[in-house]
């Protein structure tokens, strides 16, 4: 109806719409990429099935949980994001030279594959992240961070609910 409608209005804005449905429609077929989201129902239509296994990473800031029902979500996002992006760096790595690998074959540009490591961000150690988030943790939060303890909590799933398994201290910061 949509395009019956756009087809009377304007005909150039009516091609526009079926060249950009076909092109996506080709991209999709040839590459198994698609090129806007909102053209593949099958992204959003998949159940999300639940793992074995998670791992939740908690913040300490003196002694005291930080807790994301206690911040609004932008503000929980800038407390846990820079921590679970950070741990999942090398995971993250692998998977971009994967995605860059397979983009340089297709274009014919195996011989640059060698070099596609020299992207990662190897420059960027543990104590530069500590100190980094210390600083970033004080200056938008208002705690004056004297201490401030990470630790990667492991989740078991049990069939009916999430037992807490084994957990890890990643890192403890004091001031």
């Amino acid at each position: 109806m949509f395009l019956y409608k756009l087809y009377r209005y304007k005909r150039s804005l009516f091609a526009l719409a079926v060249a950009g449905c076909l092109i996506q429609l080709v991209i999709f077929y040839k590459q198994g990429a698609v090129a806007t989201p909102f053209f593949n129902y099958g992204m959003y239509s998949e159940k999300i099935l639940s793992k074995d296994q998670y791992e939740i990473y908690k913040v300490y800031v003196n002694g005291e949980l930080l807790k994301g029902d206690d911040y609004s979500i932008q503000e929980w996002d800038k407390i846990y994001v820079p921590v679970y992006m950070y741990y999942a760096k090398d995971t993250t790595n692998e998977l971009m030279i994967e995605v860059r690998n397979r983009l340089l074959l297709k274009l014919q540009l195996k011989g640059l594959e060698a070099d596609n490591r020299y992207f990662e961000n190897r420059e960027f150690n543990d104590e530069a992240f500590i100190e980094w988030y210390a600083a970033y943790l004080c200056g938008f939060s208002g705690h004056s961070s004297q201490n401030i303890r990470v630790i990667k909590q492991n989740y078991q799933w049990n069939g009916q609910q999430l037992l807490p398994a084994d957990s890890i201290v990643l890192f403890q910061y004091r001031q």
